[in-house]
């Protein structure tokens, strides 16, 4: 009898065993997949952390909400306060302005920017600035637009209004 009972209790501590290696190979290959999993995410933190990965997040932010310039030289105003107002909501570091305009500019501004330095062209104030320069934007011109703006039949009372209340400003 007590050798059916010693055969009985190895069996059980056999089977334990099993049962213990079974668990740790399962843990391991979770541990595994853990570590590959935080590497993977700790790998795209790093990309994101990058200025082109800064680069392509703010510009696929600002896709969906950005106005292209106009050819009017008069909007050129309008745009730059509508791509300074997207900046601030979206919190843009100053060295990624430059990059996240250059596709909403029209192809006069396009010219414009190609035509300056490397470190005017890096510089979003500064761009800003020979743009508006080189349009020629004086309040002289503003004000001869405003007192000869005129509502076209498409265009809207609301648009119009707005249109003026922008020459105005």
């Amino acid at each position: 009898m007590f050798e059916f009972d010693k055969r009985k209790w190895e069996a059980e501590e056999r089977r334990k065993d099993a049962e213990r290696e079974e668990r740790d190979r399962k843990w391991e290959a979770e541990r595994e997949d853990r570590k590959a999993e935080f590497e993977l995410k700790k790998n795209e933190a790093a990309k994101q952390d990058t200025s082109v990965g800064k680069n392509k997040i703010f510009s696929d932010a600002m896709r969906s909400s950005a106005i292209r310039m106009s050819d009017d030289p008069i909007e050129v105003v309008a745009f730059f306060m509508n791509v300074e107002q997207l900046f601030d909501v979206y919190k843009v570091p100053t060295d990624l302005k430059p990059p996240l305009i250059r596709p909403y500019l029209n192809d006069k501004a396009k010219s414009i920017v190609s035509k300056l330095t490397p470190d005017v062209a890096g510089d979003y104030s500064r761009v800003k600035d020979a743009l508006l320069h080189e349009f020629k934007l004086s309040p002289n011109t503003y004000l001869e637009r405003f007192n000869s703006c005129r509502k076209s039949d498409a265009e809207t009372f609301v648009a119009f209004a707005s249109r003026l209340k922008g020459l105005l400003n």
